[in-house]
């Protein structure tokens, strides 16, 4: 699968899993109803200026949409509090 077609298919799931209608997506990037069709089919590629759009209105980065999401390692839990034991020689605060 080459570079167009993986992008195709992210804008595919990306628009397919959103919610909206054709339509709705269209009238948000300024295109007609057949040219979304034509973005999910993979038949060709949103301008520039457009993927930037479609990008803001489903709410992805452009990273999710050239390269799927990422699945990111979770946060590493960080370590306890060491407990020190005071020793006889030390003043009690």
């Amino acid at each position: 699968m080459d570079i167009q077609e993986k992008i195709s298919a992210n804008i595919r799931t990306e628009i397919l899993s959103c919610g909206k209608t054709r339509r709705e997506i269209a009238e948000a990037l300024g295109v007609s109803c057949p040219t979304v069709s034509q973005y999910v089919s993979g038949r060709i590629q949103p301008s520039l200026a457009t993927f930037a759009k479609l990008c803001a209105f489903l709410g992805v980065s452009a990273d999710e949409l050239l390269f799927g999401k990422v699945k990111t390692a979770p946060a590493p839990t960080p370590a306890p509090p060491k407990l020190y034991r005071r020793t006889e020689s030390e003043p009690v605060p």
